[in-house]
């Protein structure tokens, strides 16, 4: 019989046969009775210190293990049917037992250490169920400090491993848990075709290469305003995701991108004069007006799409800067940006889905970077409200439309750029002329137009990658083509 007072619960006694109990009478009436143990369980409260007695009083009825606590003493009886005296059973006292505090920790996402300690009269030895921890000492003796290794947790969710010590003499064994939780996750939805990325979260593992890894099935190219990942190429000066990062994506089909990682930091961008791509350091859409209105700022635009905000041409057809994409800006001065904190509160941006006016023409929004088309309201002649201007190149395809706004608004054609990753010609090249047809929606008629650029602005009449021109005054040919 063993006593064992302890393990790792206070004031709980644990009792069991030991494998030196091999009394006949004690198996005999095991088997005779059906009683699988007698001689197991547990007591609580009892005092910190046992004084143990064998009572060799008789009891009637079957085999029976007694465990008494009479003002702090323990009683041990084995009994056998009536007539026959109760067994004074061997035993030994196990002593105060193997412990283990506590029981459980919690650690953060970064690679960490913790502790626990042991408890113990004997050797001890140690084994994890998980790879990516591991605990010094692996063995022992006695009472000793545990130092419990955690690896970063970039999973993307929280994760638990258990660390098992286990006393050489009794066999007796504790398991302790550390639960080890993720940085957070930043889910970007990238459409086929070109698309603006950025976030408010700094990848854990910031190789380039191993960020679009998870998408390499769809993902085709990254670039910055500099710099590119092209796998298939291949070509990478981009090397590393970098603070403020924010890029230009191409995919061949739709995909999730998930960015784990503890928060970007570095809140406040500085900006040169000129064109920058920016990226969005909070988790919730800003006012870009209010956004950029500290800002020297001549032009703002979607990476791709429509989006503009101008202000000095009253034009602001882009609203909000969202989480997870990027944009252009140009500044004729430098500046800085300082983003908000970011909310406890994640918003989830969906994709804007472009559509183009229905027109003749064409319904594809192609490549970045685009060319910015002003037209001014008062320099329209023959055109009305609800027209669709379509703007083409010299081999006479349209790389742009757009609808005349009206009421005195100035309008905005956004033209396109010649995808150089395709093999066929799909937009602008620098350096092409520009030409302009309308279509009526009403009539169905279509006229050629005539155009005059204003000789102010950098681009005029002649495609630019980024660049912007602006028509004062826009007539219909005499001659209609349809």
């Amino acid at each position: 019989m063993y006593v064992n007072y302890g393990s790792g619960q206070e004031g709980v006694l644990f009792w069991g046969l030991s494998p030196s109990d091999n009394n006949t009478q004690i198996n005999n009436y095991k088997a005779a009775y059906g009683i699988t143990n007698p001689c197991a369980g547990t007591q609580g409260g009892g005092p910190a210190a046992l004084n143990v007695v064998i009572d060799g009083q008789n009891f009637n009825g079957y085999p029976t293990f007694c465990i008494i606590c009479p003002d702090k003493t323990l009683y041990f009886n084995i009994c056998y049917p009536p007539s026959q005296a109760c067994f004074d059973p061997y035993f030994e006292m196990c002593g105060p037992g193997l412990s283990v505090i506590p029981l459980s920790r919690i650690v953060q996402a970064p690679k960490v250490s913790t502790t626990f300690d042991v408890s113990s009269s004997d050797d001890w030895t140690v084994t994890e169920n998980v790879p990516w921890l591991s605990v010094l000492p692996a063995s022992g003796t006695g009472n000793k400090m545990l130092k419990v290794n955690c690896e970063e947790n970039a999973s993307g969710s929280t994760r638990s491993g258990n660390i098992t010590i286990t006393e050489s003499g009794s066999l007796q064994s504790q398991v302790v848990t550390v639960a080890q939780l993720s940085y957070p996750t930043h889910s970007i939805s990238l459409t086929s075709g070109w698309n603006s990325l950025s976030s408010y979260i700094m990848p854990a593992n910031n190789h380039i290469a191993d960020v679009f890894d998870q998408v390499s099935g769809s993902f085709v190219i990254a670039t910055t305003l500099t710099d590119v990942y092209y796998p298939s190429g291949p070509l990478n000066t981009i090397i590393y995701w970098e603070h403020q990062s924010a890029y230009r994506v191409k995919m061949d089909a739709p995909a999730s991108l998930q960015i784990i990682g503890p928060p970007e930091t570095r809140k406040t961008l500085t900006l040169s004069a000129g064109w920058s791509l920016i990226p969005i350091v909070c988790n919730y859409p800003l006012d870009a007006a209010t956004a950029l209105g500290t800002l020297d700022l001549e032009v703002a635009k979607d990476v791709v799409g429509t989006g503009v905000l101008w202000p000095d041409m009253e034009i602001n057809t882009l609203g909000d800067l969202n989480p997870g994409m990027a944009y252009y800006v140009l500044l004729n001065s430098g500046g800085t940006i300082t983003f908000p904190y970011n909310s406890d509160q994640v918003v989830v941006v969906d994709p804007i889905a472009v559509e183009l006016p229905e027109n003749p023409w064409t319904d594809k929004i192609l490549s970045s970077p685009s060319h910015l088309i002003i037209i001014w309201a008062d320099g329209l002649q023959g055109i009305v409200a609800g027209d669709i201007i379509g703007v083409f190149s010299p081999d006479n395809n349209c790389y742009g439309v757009a609808t005349i706004f009206g009421n005195g608004q100035n309008s905005l054609v956004t033209v396109y750029s010649d995808d150089m990753s395709t093999a066929e010609k799909d937009g602008f090249s620098p350096g092409e002329a520009f030409s302009f047809k309308l279509y009526r929606p009403g009539t169905q008629e279509i006229f050629e137009l005539h155009a005059r650029f204003d000789e102010g602005q950098p681009n005029k009449g002649y495609f630019a990658n980024n660049g912007l021109s602006v028509v004062s005054r826009l007539w219909q040919s005499a001659i209609q083509l349809h």
